[in-house]
């Protein structure tokens, strides 16, 4: 293997029906992802599936510690996805990945740093 490889890096072409920013997680087909480039509804967007760490924006509204397991409902919202640790699961949601670091209570510009799954659930 070379010594600069980094990622496969899928991606999955697709044309979402809400208009998303880059960086969003967003659901698609059965599959979490982070949004590549800004994407407008009915526009052709790239969904990142091997996202890797990703900073995502906290809208859960609380600490939420490293290594704990995050979920998240599967559908379609017109803004990023909250993502939940495991005693606020919404019935139906999937695992999507685990809390790299520390991250702020919610806030408008909080984030928190997620090593996402891919196949999403674990």
């Amino acid at each position: 293997m070379s010594r600069t490889f980094v990622s496969a890096g899928r991606r999955k072409a697709f044309t979402p029906t809400v208009a998303y920013k880059a960086g969003d997680l967003a659901y698609f087909q059965g599959f979490f992802g982070v949004i590549q480039d800004d994407v407008a509804a009915g526009a052709l967007g790239t969904l990142i599936l091997d996202a890797g760490v990703q900073e995502l924006k906290n809208v859960f509204g609380s600490n939420i510690n490293p290594g704990t397991k995050v979920s998240a409902a599967p559908s379609v919202v017109a803004t990023t996805h909250t993502i939940y640790p495991p005693a606020s699961v919404p019935a139906g949601g999937i695992a999507i990945g685990r809390v790299w670091a520390t991250s702020p209570a919610s806030s408008a510009s909080a984030t928190i740093k997620v090593l996402l799954f891919h196949p999403n659930e674990y």
